[in-house]
């Protein structure tokens, strides 16, 4: 009786968590996982997903809600459609990071092991490691102090805001649409992948306002900066960049332009 009753007192609590490495799908709810556990693919159609801190899955991913990884949290993958994408201080990312309407921030000392990806949103890192390089379409992409890039960074009619931090791979921005180009203009057909995006989901194919790249003091850009649109382009006197295409660098002291 004594044996039984212990058995029962180690396996009920297993039944309590979810089980490691299982998968939670759900269609019109919010999925939460608590801190230290350890879960196979998280989704949801209508709901945001939560990940604690300290917990682990292997993606995690909503069509309509919000993507949440907490500080020293881990992921293979994080994605949604529409909604924001945010990871914790020390968060690891083996992945990519995507979401097509919403905004994206990684925290200080977190680590992405593949790209970050919008088609409309902002992207912040503060302070954050990113290997794959960012990809994003009109939207602001601020590169915060003691951040990494390598991959480089391309938007398409996006403005691009570097401080006190380190890009390899260059910059690049392209217009939406390629009959806007001002620079090297080889054909690539009439409008670019993002720009085909922002057209189906009702983004503006051209902006009036040029994009604004500011490399701040304390930045690095290696690689090649190319521009195929018309930018305004300010470079603080204590940064370093590679060669520039499409553009006229407006050079600026102090902290900002």
């Amino acid at each position: 009786m004594i044996k039984l009753l212990f058995a029962l007192f180690v396996v009920l609590p297993a039944g309590v968590a979810h089980a490691a490495n299982s998968d939670i799908v759900k269609t019109n709810d919010s999925i939460h996982i608590e801190s230290g556990q350890s879960v196979g693919n998280v989704r949801t159609t209508n709901g945001s997903v939560t990940i604690a801190g300290g917990a682990k899955v292997q993606s995690a991913s909503s069509t309509n809600g919000n993507v949440e990884l907490g500080d020293s949290a881990q992921a293979d993958e994080l994605k949604t459609t529409n909604g924001r994408i945010t990871a914790g201080t020390h968060a690891k990312v083996s992945g990519r990071i995507s979401t097509t309407n919403g905004s994206i921030r990684i925290g200080k000392d977190a680590e992405v092991g593949g790209k970050v990806t919008t088609a409309n949103g902002s992207t912040r890192l503060d302070g954050a490691h990113v290997a794959g390089g960012i990809e994003a379409g009109p939207g602001t992409v601020t590169v915060g102090p003691g951040s990494k890039v390598e991959g480089g960074i391309k938007t398409v009619d996006g403005s691009i805001t570097i401080v006190g931090a380190t890009v390899t791979g260059g910059l690049s921005i392209d217009p939406a649409n390629n009959s806007e180009c001002t620079h090297d203009c080889h054909d690539t057909g009439t409008t670019t992948f993002m720009g085909v995006v922002r057209a189906i989901i009702g983004g503006k194919q051209s902006d009036a306002k040029k994009p604004r790249v500011v490399i701040g003091p304390g930045a690095v850009v290696e690689g090649k900066i190319n521009f195929r649109r018309d930018v305004d382009l300010y470079v603080s006197d204590k940064a370093k960049i590679g060669a520039v295409d499409g553009a006229t660098a407006k050079t600026f002291t102090g902290d900002k332009p």
